[in-house]
């Protein structure tokens, strides 16, 4: 992954957890245990970077993880549960007989006062004052960064993220409504998620907060309303500052996770690869979701599609670093198709099917400042995915799985693992 360039006929020797060499003519001492990978392609375990699995329970998450990690997926980033899921899930997590992606969690989402939408995996900051407390009991109830949420003002944010900082949590999520782009860059959120409106209040020409208030009020009235107000809104930029706006995001440790399968959504989500992991109540949300869809102009609707993908395009094109998320598991969206689906989305967008996979790899590890995964090279965590086909010709080979290696264990068909 350091370039487009495929090292044809390599030896990749795995000592403990660790790659210890790869080259074309490694002396393999006898009695090693072997994989035969001719004809195969490896890359390095994948990386969903955006996902709700803890929420799902204590029995729902593993076996959702253990499909993921099958699949190739050796990492996930939890956005978002109540406490009592999270430690419930860790619990689990720490019995469970088979391998499991690592879980880098959030617990709760830190959200400004409550609101009729409120949700019971949100903590309530109603002034700066209450900020450093709220994050001081996330970390020691096992928080591993901080999540803030749409309803913080600016004030209330920014102590929220400096807390955060204060015990070395990074601090990620929503672009608050009343918070622009700008902002958060000298805040220092490290990530932005979902595209939404966060373009459009940064460099539009009106305020950040209004723009926030018009695109809620839209979504509140139904999808057309919500890609309808999305394409105004849009239409109302300065094109020239949001240049110069996204150009300094590429310059500074922010990286953005746009989740475009989560508008990409329609009837045909609705596969086995949903419904293996739905109940019944999660098949009618789809379902209904889809209807709901499919009453509002497809026009427009395509429309609004066309300009996330322009979007995402543009982020690419002035250098910002992205992250490959789902949003996972929400109605419609399956946690291993969506992460092949995301990528997929990137190489509409304009992405190279090898800067796409950068997307879930490569700047995953960078994100999270280590220097040990996300790419295939000695010393580096032997996360290893061997795959049919090759990725740099056509990103959907990343569906072709034939064996995944999770820190030097080989993972069953079963989801247990073994050295």
């Amino acid at each position: 992954m350091v370039d487009e360039h495929i090292a044809p006929d390599q030896i990749i020797l795995i000592a403990g957890n660790h790659i210890s060499g790869i080259d074309h003519d490694l002396p393999v001492a006898l009695g090693v245990k072997t994989i035969d990978g001719s004809g195969h392609f490896a890359v390095p375990g994948l990386w969903d970077m955006h996902v709700h699995v803890v929420s799902e329970g204590d029995r729902a998450a593993p076996k959702m993880l253990s499909a993921m990690l099958r699949s190739g997926i050796v990492g996930v980033r939890d956005m978002g549960s109540t406490i009592e899921d999270l430690q419930r899930f860790r619990l689990a997590e720490a019995k469970s007989v088979a391998l499991l992606p690592e879980v880098v969690a959030a617990g709760p989402v830190v959200n400004g006062s409550p609101t009729p939408w409120s949700r019971k995996v949100e903590v309530h900051v109603a002034n700066a004052e209450a900020a450093d407390a709220t994050v001081a009991q996330l970390a020691a109830s096992g928080s591993q960064f901080i999540k803030v949420y749409n309803g913080l003002d600016a004030a209330t944010y920014a102590t929220v993220v400096a807390a955060a900082h204060r015990r070395g949590l990074i601090a990620a999520g929503h672009l608050p409504f009343a918070v622009d782009l700008d902002t958060a860059i000298d805040t220092g959120q490290r990530s932005i998620e979902h595209i939404e409106v966060n373009i459009s209040k940064s460099c539009g020409r009106i305020a950040a907060s209004a723009a926030a208030d018009l695109w809620v009020a839209a979504i509140i009235k139904g999808i057309g309303a919500r890609d309808e107000a999305e394409l105004m809104l849009r239409d109302g930029r300065d094109l020239a500052r949001c240049q110069a706006l996204l150009q300094r995001a590429a310059t500074h440790t922010v990286w953005w996770t746009p989740t475009l399968v989560l508008d990409f959504r329609d009837r045909s989500f609705l596969d086995v690869d949903y419904r293996r992991f739905s109940d019944t109540e999660g098949i009618t949300s789809c379902e209904t979701y889809a209807a709901v869809l499919e009453s509002a102009s497809a026009t427009v609707h395509q429309r609004a599609l066309q300009a996330e993908l322009d979007d995402v395009s543009a982020m690419h094109a002035a250098g910002v670093h992205l992250l490959a998320g789902t949003d996972a598991f929400y109605p419609c969206d399956a946690p291993v198709a969506g992460l092949w689906r995301e990528l997929a989305l990137f190489v509409r967008a304009g992405l190279s099917p090898y800067e796409a996979l950068k997307t879930a790899t490569v700047e995953a590890a960078a994100y999270f400042g280590r220097a040990n995964v996300g790419m295939l090279k000695p010393g580096n965590v032997a996360d290893v995915v061997l795959i049919d086909a090759n990725p740099f010709e056509n990103i959907a080979a990343i569906r072709q799985v034939s064996t995944v290696i999770k820190a030097g264990s080989r993972v069953e068909p079963t989801g247990e693992g073994r050295k």
